[in-house]
């Protein structure tokens, strides 16, 4: 896990978890990603997730400045977005969670794509996992 306070804790039934990354933000370099939450092996069965993203207020709304989200399982891109409007950033309050079936044995990542007007963004994210 990665992040200022990531933790994955088993819950008491066994068949279930959560991960989650705390609050990240204020980098003082300009990475085009942030990790939130890395995990790298999901254990010994499939399991269904949702993830929840959240961020704190943007420092700009200018077009092409909002964070987005990315996800990756074995390191290959399942969800990617990032609202470009300008105007507009990205809301995860009025977002569906992320909902995706996660092989057993994989490596998950949950990434922030990075803009260099909001780098100071706070943002993050909480993952759920029931297995099957």
């Amino acid at each position: 896990m990665v992040g200022p306070t990531a933790g994955k804790v088993a819950l008491p039934s066994g068949g279930k978890w959560r991960a989650y990354s705390g609050s990240v933000g204020q980098f003082v370099t300009i990475p085009s990603h942030v990790d939130l939450i890395t995990i790298p092996n999901s254990g010994l069965q499939d399991a269904y997730i949702k993830i929840f993203p959240f961020y704190g207020k943007p420092t700009t709304t200018a077009a092409g400045d909002a964070l987005g989200i990315e996800v990756l399982i074995n390191e290959k891109t399942v969800y990617k977005s990032q609202n470009g409007r300008s105007g507009v950033s990205f809301d995860a309050l009025g977002t569906a969670p992320i909902e995706l079936f996660l092989p057993l044995q994989s490596k998950l990542e949950v990434k922030s794509i990075n803009t260099a007007n909001n780098t100071l963004q706070e943002r993050g994210a909480t993952v759920l996992a029931w297995l099957l």
